[in-house]
């Protein structure tokens, strides 16, 4: 499993029935697990903003404002 996967899957676990969901509240959520799956990392909170990036980037997140407020790309 890819780190874009894992943490995709931990955001569909978590946030999947909120419209939005904020940067602080993913690391609170997923900065221990990735830590675990990825113990040698000493980057994980810059390893999950790239990773939110590639998901905005394939059209599954959407950035909404500077204050770290993400949202689902609705079908």
């Amino acid at each position: 499993m890819t780190w874009k996967s894992r943490l995709f899957s931990i955001l569909v676990a978590v946030f999947g029935d909120t419209n939005t969901f904020t940067l602080q509240e993913v690391y609170q959520t997923c900065e221990g697990v990735m830590s675990y799956y990825y113990p040698k990392s000493n980057t994980v909170q810059a390893s999950i903003r790239l990773n939110l990036e590639k998901l905005r980037d394939d059209g599954i997140i959407n950035f909404v404002d500077d204050m770290g407020t993400y949202s689902w790309v609705k079908d």
